[in-house]
């Protein structure tokens, strides 16, 4: 059951070394650990800088959450987020925020759904988005 998006946390802002070593060795303090994965990039096998934990219980997201301002990993400062469930990626979920629902992603956006080289991670489904050299 622990693949639920609930029971599921987005990490982002790892360092560019750290390993699915290094953030199960960090991320088991908070309960039992059912998936570990850090993102790489697929032709170069370096890491894309995110990755994903999953628990098998709903107070463990809990605890990483209410210290979300203290996780740090190898000296750096990560990002914790509940994942969301696979699709519903920058769905606004509370009122407007920049782009909203039906934009293009004008300059400076971070968007990406449905651009040429994106893909879907078949192990965990998370979104990756194609390199900004095409």
């Amino acid at each position: 059951m622990g693949d639920r998006a609930e029971f599921k946390v987005f990490v982002g802002g790892l360092p560019q070394d750290c390993t699915t070593e290094i953030l199960q060795d960090y991320f088991a303090k908070f309960g039992t650990l059912t998936d570990v994965v850090v993102m790489k990039d697929r032709d170069t096998g370096r890491s894309r800088g995110f990755g994903f934990v999953s628990f098998d219980a709903i107070e463990a997201v809990d605890d990483i959450m209410s210290m979300h301002g203290d996780h740090k990993i190898q000296d750096k400062w990560i990002d914790c987020k509940r994942a969301t469930t696979e699709g519903t990626k920058g769905a606004p979920s509370k009122g407007g925020g920049k782009g909203g629902a039906g934009s293009s992603g004008g300059k400076g956006s971070k968007g990406g759904d449905g651009r040429p080289g994106d893909w879907k991670c078949p192990s965990c489904g998370a979104n990756v988005f194609g390199t900004k050299d095409a």
